[in-house]
């Protein structure tokens, strides 16, 4: 019943933004026609955040990288407060679901048996044929490939699977951390270890990349204002890819290498006998 209610809310919320009387009149009906929103999506690529929308304006469509960091982040980081806030509280709340599932369930000592870890632990790691190579381009791919899963079903649940996905890899970290401490091993040890080298780049990168997901579907509920469903769909898209590709992907480079170069050395240096 809940469920239902909400999804009722999002129509509701669609009916009153899609069909409001004045936008209609105001507005050229909405057309499928290709070549036009290629050409509406290059014009929210190119442009600054705040002279996305105006299409007719030929001249300001270029885009131009320094202007991209210094000027425009701020801006699209501003319009997506909502979005953001929303990871936010989701992270916090994959916190301390995670931390109260770990509690319900403890693990077995010898699953996390860090006081066993040598200079061979990472080594003998890669042998074992059923794990994948864990390497520099298998880490960034895949949390490329989950961030763009978020963004591909944010179109088909209003976003709410990006909200989803953000959940699960949070927890997953809080449970494997509260484990940690009913262990009786260091915790701050752990995460300073294990966790901070790549996590400062990647977790950052990967709620960024989240939080620009999620507004693709939410502008099917609402979509930014002066824009109709269609242009406003167009427009979130145009600006998760620049997050992603400009932002997001580069931190996640430099977080895999970390983690798959650099990390394992300090965890041996730390915990190996």
């Amino acid at each position: 019943m809940a469920a239902l209610a909400v999804v009722s809310l999002i129509l509701v919320r669609m009916g009153i933004r899609i069909f409001n009387r004045e936008e209609i009149l105001s507005k050229e009906m909405d057309e499928l026609n290709l070549k036009n929103m290629w050409y509406s999506f290059a014009g929210y690529f190119l442009r600054p955040p705040e002279l996305a929308a105006k299409r007719s304006d030929h001249a300001s469509a270029r885009f131009d990288l320094l202007r991209f960091y210094r000027h425009d982040i701020p801006i699209l980081l501003r319009q997506q407060a909502l979005p953001l806030a929303l990871v936010l509280i989701m992270t916090v709340l994959a916190a301390f679901l995670g931390a109260t599932f770990a509690q319900q369930h403890p693990l077995p000592a010898n699953v996390l048996p860090l006081n066993e870890i040598s200079a061979n632990t990472f080594g003998n790691l890669q042998k074992v044929r059923l794990l994948p190579e864990i390497n520099t381009s298998f880490i960034f791919f895949n949390n490329i490939r989950v961030i763009i899963l978020a963004a591909i079903s944010s179109v088909f649940s209003f976003g709410v699977l990006a909200l989803f996905l953000t959940l699960i890899n949070m927890g997953l970290v809080s449970f494997i951390i509260t484990q940690i401490v009913l262990l009786g091993y260091n915790p701050w040890l752990f995460v300073a270890t294990f966790i901070l080298p790549h996590g400062i780049f990647e977790i950052p990168a990967i709620l960024l990349g989240m939080t620009f997901a999620l507004r693709i579907g939410a502008a099917l509920v609402s979509p930014p204002p002066g824009l109709d469903l269609g242009q406003g769909l167009v427009l979130t898209i145009a600006n998760f890819l620049k997050i992603l590709i400009f932002v997001v992907m580069p931190l996640l480079l430099l977080a895999a290498y970390i983690e798959a170069n650099i990390t394992p050395q300090i965890v041996i240096a730390f915990y190996a006998k």
